[in-house]
């Protein structure tokens, strides 16, 4: 009797870990529709939905004691780890070389065909155990190396359910294989379907702590800075002086381009667009420089170089915005250049370099002012 409740204890476990995961599908179903755009989410939806059917297999297998059920969910397994690496790789913007991951896994399929054809399927098992534990590795690696700061509360939990699996999958191996294991059947069962049911329940909540997060860094992205240049706006300016101005010397410098209302009116809006994306990664390639876009075609940008460095990067500036090409469109931009005081409010500063601004326009445009009614061309133009 006591055999008999301890089969009924196992299979009610099994049972309860095959509805886990029938859960975590359901909830990774609503998680992808609600988050549709994140990049990644339906990679882990669909991961999700080969666990299930991997964790089906193993209960078909175990219940009806088919070896056939136990291969299926290991091969689900096989590629519902594939497919939560490519996930992880999508979501942190690397990029996903499908012509190796197809190549990968013919190969792979090709030797697991080949051992069962020769009648070996140990080494099928051990081939399906080192390729799962290989694409659990890799997802452990591609987190500890490339998960950002943000994200350092969630990403554990992934490589929590990687280790999960692994463990499932080399038991359920060892199983299969009838190796002699050193404790007792019934224990390596219930470890496996404990491990299994963490791996069920951590999932869903891994992927929908990242999407929320995914989804509040974004709304914050939005917040604070220019949708069309990527740099930063007003707010994110501002925002950027709290720790800027804990160093000296910080020069500001305001920018505008030169007659773009013309171009707006005789291209029209979207060339203007064009032209405001280009001047805007030209900004970003700024060595330690901080650029933003406060208002149409006008920039600010913040550094700690002294004066005279300052002036030569605005000079250099001034120059590669005349080489930036647009088809037939071709642009400038003025410059004016001031020093931010220590604890002087950022608006009066921007206030003199606005003033210098307008002396660099009405001196002729296309070069770099300073308040002090320094002016200075750019070499070559």
């Amino acid at each position: 009797m006591d055999a008999a409740l301890s089969h009924t204890d196992t299979r009610l476990l099994i049972l309860m870990v095959l509805f886990g995961y029938v859960l975590a599908f359901l909830t990774l179903t609503l998680t992808w529709r609600a988050y549709r755009q994140i990049p990644g989410i339906h990679f882990w939806w669909a991961a999700s939905l080969m666990a299930l059917a991997g964790l089906t297999g193993f209960v078909v297998g175990t219940q009806l004691t088919l070896q056939s059920g136990l291969w299926a969910g290991n091969l689900f397994l096989l590629l519902h780890a594939a497919l939560m690496l490519a996930g992880v790789r999508a979501f942190l913007q690397l990029p996903n070389e499908w012509q190796r991951w197809c190549s990968g896994l013919l190969l792979l399929l090709g030797l697991l065909g080949l051992s069962h054809w020769l009648g070996m399927p140990r080494a099928s098992l051990l081939l399906m155990a080192i390729a799962f534990s290989g694409f659990g590795a890799m997802l452990i690696w591609q987190l500890a190396r490339h998960e950002g700061r943000d994200y350092r509360l969630v990403m554990p939990l992934l490589g929590l359910v990687t280790l999960s699996l692994t463990l499932f999958v080399l038991i359920n191996t060892l199983l299969m294989s009838g190796i002699p294991l050193p404790w007792d059947h019934r224990a390596a069962i219930i470890t496996a379907c404990l491990a299994m049911l963490v791996a069920g329940y951590l999932t869903p909540v891994g992927v929908l702590l990242l999407c929320i997060q995914h989804h509040t860094l974004a709304l914050r992205q939005q917040a604070t800075h220019d949708p069309l240049t990527g740099l930063y706006n007003r707010r994110g300016l501002h925002q950027r002086m709290r720790t800027l101005m804990e160093r000296a010397p910080l020069m500001v410098a305001m920018m505008d381009l030169d007659d773009f209302k013309q171009i707006n009116d005789r291209f029209g809006h979207e060339m203007g667009d064009r032209v405001l994306q280009g001047v805007g990664r030209q900004l970003q390639r700024l060595p330690g420089t901080v650029a933003a876009r406060i208002g149409g075609e006008e920039f600010v940008l913040l550094t700690h170089l002294d004066e005279e460095q300052s002036y030569r990067l605005c000079e250099q500036l001034c120059a590669e915005i005349a080489l930036l090409s647009f088809g037939e469109v071709r642009v400038t931009a003025s410059l004016g250049v001031d020093r931010i005081l220590a604890g002087e409010r950022l608006e009066a500063a921007l206030k003199r370099a606005d003033l210098a601004l307008y002396r660099a326009k009405r001196l002729g445009k296309n070069r770099v002012c300073g308040s002090e009614c320094l002016d200075k061309m750019p070499s070559g133009l």
